[in-house]
Order: structure tokens, then sequence, then C-alpha cells
């Protein structure tokens, strides 16, 4: 009752703008507000005004992933209109640039590949770019992956779960780590050194999810095995690969049982002995009212009463554009842990759960502010008070990106095929010179192993970043 109250005041006088303030949310100005009040508390001077050169690169690539073109940034800098940069944000917000740039990010924290045994191919990516490309709530997104079932060649979110393999621990850590903002795994393997966590408080939460079972068709499984057993080398090849791609059925199996490990050694409980589910923050997780297990845990996880969930998300996405967050590092929180400014950290958490957990409409409050329109500023560790942007390195997909769009333009417009000739040529001018020579050396033919560049798929097509294979680890972002 509590947040649905927040939610219908902060939606009514938060979210809309007036005619007095253009087309800036009352959201972004309470932002402003709170900063500047901040900065007069501590007597803090922050960084100007950007310029629009400045402001229009940096939205570009916070918000596309890359560079503009030669034609949008002369129509934006030659413009006169007083809400421009505000209409930017909003195109920016809901082009496909947007959905790419943002796939990246999620791609990369939740550790996507590109080929995932069990799981046809692209299967897992292509459900993430639906869902983000639909701007499907950050809360219902987080739940469909925790709740995934069926079978993984319709339900990519199932992905979630294939992607460990058998390793269902490492979802678990992957679990608190990206939605909570909270490093478990350490206490895997005993009481946790640096938190409160204890090893019986990690096997409890992770009997929410030790149910879940990956189902193969184990006769065919079996029928291309023994095919393969007298197969030619390039047939096996083949198989396997039909074999990889070939989809499972993720389940859960009430039977299924948590047990503490063999060498459990503290007295709160004894080797083997079953484990119930447990919340980290002191709900009971047992499935009530014919929830199931996982079920019961998304609707703990994603609940807006949960004190980190909202937190979480709304620190990284204020870090994703701001360059540092309100609380480092974004995803190692404890019972220690303080915003640079409290305050400020309260008012986003209010504001996401005004939005529904909408990420665009968020980040549009967090770019259309003073404080992301400011200078950028160098700042050591921990110097960081709300100052001005601050001065961060282009990631790899954003420079990749970048020049494509110096030699094909808008990114957005390209066919999804396109000229195989004038990609080679381009790929040919980009390549390092003893790449170039090689070529010349081999009769002038630029082959595909000449070019040496693994960014092009068979057609001979320039790929965006987020077309590309991913083989992914645990990302900080």
């Amino acid at each position: 009752m509590k947040n649905m109250k927040i939610r219908a005041f902060l939606i009514a006088a938060l979210l809309v703008g007036n005619a007095s303030a253009g087309s800036v949310p009352a959201a972004s100005r309470e932002i402003d507000r709170i900063v500047d009040a901040y900065h007069a508390r501590n007597a803090i001077t922050p960084a100007g005004p950007a310029s629009d050169s400045v402001f229009l690169r940096r939205v570009y690539l916070d918000l596309s992933g890359t560079i503009p073109t030669l034609e949008q940034t002369t129509r934006f800098l030659d413009s006169e209109d007083p809400d421009k940069r505000a209409e930017l944000i909003d195109d920016l917000l809901v082009s496909a640039g947007f959905t790419s740039h943002f796939y990246n990010y999620w791609a990369s924290l939740l550790r996507v590949q590109g080929r995932i045994r069990g799981m046809p191919n692209g299967a897992y990516a292509a459900w993430m770019r639906k869902a983000l490309a639909e701007n499907m709530p950050y809360d219902r997104f987080v739940s469909q992956l925790i709740t995934a079932e069926g079978d993984t060649g319709e339900n990519g979110a199932t992905g979630y779960y294939l992607r460990d393999g058998q390793m269902r621990l490492d979802t678990v850590s992957a679990t608190a780590q990206v939605f909570l903002g909270t490093q478990i795994g350490c206490a895997q393997c005993h009481d946790h050194k640096f938190d409160k966590w204890t090893q019986k408080d990690y096997y409890q939460f992770a009997a929410s999810m030790a149910q879940v079972n990956v189902q193969r068709p184990v006769d065919e499984v079996r029928r291309i095995r023994r095919e393969m057993e007298d197969a030619s080398d390039a047939k096996r090849r083949e198989l396997r690969q039909y074999l990889n791609n070939l989809s499972s059925t993720v389940v859960d199996r009430s039977w299924k049982q948590l047990r503490l490990p063999d060498d459990y050694a503290y007295d709160n409980g004894a080797p083997g002995d079953v484990v119930q589910p447990q919340a980290l923050f002191g709900a009971n997780l047992a499935a009530t009212n014919g929830l199931s297990r996982r079920d019961a845990f998304a609707k703990w996880l994603t609940d807006p009463d949960n004190p980190r969930f909202t937190t979480v998300i709304a620190n990284r996405l204020w870090k994703k554009v701001m360059g540092v967050g309100l609380i480092e590092p974004v995803d190692d929180l404890n019972e220690y842990t303080e915003a640079v400014v409290p305050e400020l950290m309260a008012n986003l958490e209010k504001t996401m759960i005004a939005v529904d957990y909408d990420m665009r409409r968020f980040l549009g409050v967090l770019l259309k502010t003073q404080a992301y329109q400011r200078d950028a500023m160098t700042l050591a560790p921990g110097d960081y008070q709300v100052q001005g942007n601050v001065l961060r390195r282009m990631r790899a997909e954003q420079t990749w990106d970048s020049v494509l769009t110096l030699i094909k333009g808008n990114l957005d417009e390209l066919a999804p095929m396109r000229d195989r000739a004038e990609d080679m040529d381009a790929m040919q001018a980009m390549a390092p010179p003893e790449t170039r020579r090689r070529a010349r050396r081999q009769g002038g033919a630029w082959s595909r192993r000449a070019a040496d560049l693994p960014m092009r798929g068979r057609s001979g097509q320039m790929r965006t970043s987020c077309a590309l294979r991913r083989r992914s680890r645990m990302a900080t972002l």
C-alpha cells in the first residue's frame, strides 16, 4: 500500500512537465534540486554546462552506443529549438540503436553466449533483444528470467538456466550479484569473510532454484551419437552442431531437494541436511498459495519493498549515464553501504517505482537533468560528489559501432543484408598495413582469411556489435 501511494503521487507530481519548463519532467528538476542543495551544504563547485557538441556526442554514445553521423550532428547544432536536447533524448530512447546498445549492456551483465548447449543458436539473445525492443518493464524482465520454463527453442528466457549448464549454484551467485548487488558466492564454501552471510544463508537462498531441471530428448541424443560413430569427420561435425542446438526442456522437479554439503562444519546444521528456501532479507520463501518455489522467489525478488532490488537497478542506470554510481561498487552492497548522496539515492528509488520499472522513462528523467548535462570531469576514485558527468573511455562495442557509423552512416537505417563488395572494400581500408600486404602477396584477393577480421558474417556484411558472437564472463557495469 505504501508503494502504491508513492507511485500514484510521483506519477502525478514528478513525471510530467509544465508549460514553463518545456519538456523537462518535474522528476528531473527534483534531482537537480537535491544535487544543488548537496553542493551548497558542502561548498562543492560543480562543473559548468556542457556545450551542444559535447552533449550530442555523449547522449548518442550513452543511448545508441555510437557517435552521431555528420547529418545528425549538423541538424542538431544548427537547430535553435530550446527543447532540442529533450526532444533528441526522447527520439533516441525509442530508436533501434537504443535496443542494440542496451542489449550489449544486459548481455554482458547476464553473460549471454552465442552458443549454449541444449538451446537453439541465438534463442536466449533473441528473447533478450525482443524484451528490450518492446520495453518490457525491468521487474517483469527479471521475473520472466527467474521463472522461465518450457522448451528452450520456444522460450529463450530459459537460457538464463542453460547458460551455466549443470552448475546451478553459479546461476544462484549471479542472480544475487546482478539483481541484488550482493556477492554471496564466497559463502558457498564457508561463512562470508567480509559480509554477514553464512554458508547456511547461501544454501537457503539457493534452495529457491534448486528444483530447476533441464531435460534433453534422450532418445534423439542416443540416436545421433550412434550415427556419429561411423560418420566422416565432416558429417560428425555437422551432427555435433545439430546435437548442441537440440532443444531441451526446463521444468521444476518438486522432489529435488538441496542439501548442505558433505563438509558442512557449522553448528546450525549438519552435512546432508535438507535446506528450505529462505530469502536473504528475512522473508520465508516456502511455496504458498499454489506458487512454486521459483514463483515465490521471483515475487519476493522483484517486490518494490525488497530493500535492494530497486536500489541496484536505479544505481546501475545512474552509473551507466553518469560514469560513477552513487554506490560503488554497484554489485557489492552490504549492510554498511551508503550512497554518496543518500537523499538522491532514495529519490531515484522512488522514481523507478513511480515509472513502474520502465527503464526508458527512468533514463529519460536522468538525461534531462542539469546534472547529466554538465561538462565532463576527471575525478580520482572516491572524489565523486555529483560534480559533473565523469569522463570515461568508450567501450569496445561503442568504438566498433562508431567506426561502422563513419563508414556506413546511420546504422538504424541500414538494410539487414548489405553489399558484400562495398563492405569488403571498407574492411580492406580499415585493416592494418601488414594485413593489406599479405592480401597483395596472395594475388590481391581480399579473402576472409586475409582480412583477419571477425566482424562479418558469411554474406560478407559488416555486423554491428550486438550481432557478434558473444563469449561473455561476469561483467560489472
